[in-house]
């Protein structure tokens, strides 16, 4: 008997644990993005796309803003975790959220994207759309150095010069590269 009432007692308990823990996500969408948040800068980006996923899911009309911010990180973790339908999910972020701000680095992740998989026409396709105002400084080197070099290996030196030159900031990354494929193509100011 005694048995009996512990394990119903925990059942009870465990049941009143799983509901606080789900009517936390709906209760406080914020909480939940901005835990979805440090799950992202920590790169677990599994957990964290799961996260923001309950959290688009579950926000009203009047916080449409923490919607257009989950959906881009949803996109943009299944592009880090490379799941097969990545690049679906990020244009049709692009879809449903024409006018967001997001666009634009969505964009640039997608040429990006396009970059590592070495299809820089795809990439120039993409990087052609971006808003460079969009992005941050060293962001902004990544993508001078990158559009410059799609247009590199799609033998436009005239454009590669021009990107290549971009890229000013002796600390970056993308400056050493730069430098080189200037020097050793001829590709001179």
């Amino acid at each position: 008997m005694v048995k009996r009432t512990l394990i119903f007692f925990s059942l009870i308990c465990s049941s009143f644990a799983a509901f606080s823990q789900q009517t936390l996500i709906y209760a406080d969408p914020n909480a939940t993005f901005d835990k979805a948040v440090v799950l992202y800068d920590e790169h677990k980006y599994s957990a964290a796309a799961h996260l923001f996923q309950q959290v688009s899911l579950s926000v009203k009309e009047d916080q449409a803003t923490l919607k257009v911010h989950s959906d881009y990180y949803v996109a943009v973790c299944s592009m880090y975790l490379d799941h097969p339908d990545a690049e679906k999910q990020m244009t049709g972020f692009i879809r449903k959220h024409p006018q967001a701000p997001e666009v634009h680095k969505i964009y640039f992740l997608l040429g990006n994207y396009e970059y590592g998989k070495k299809r820089y026409k795809e990439a120039l396709l993409w990087y052609n759309k971006t808003d460079i105002d969009y992005l941050e400084p060293k962001e902004q080197s990544e993508y001078n150095y990158k559009k410059g070099y799609c247009c590199f290996s799609r033998n436009q030196m005239d454009s590669a010069k021009k990107y290549f030159l971009e890229v000013t900031d002796s600390t970056s990354a993308f400056y050493p590269p730069c430098s080189l494929l200037l020097w050793i193509y001829r590709i001179h100011p």
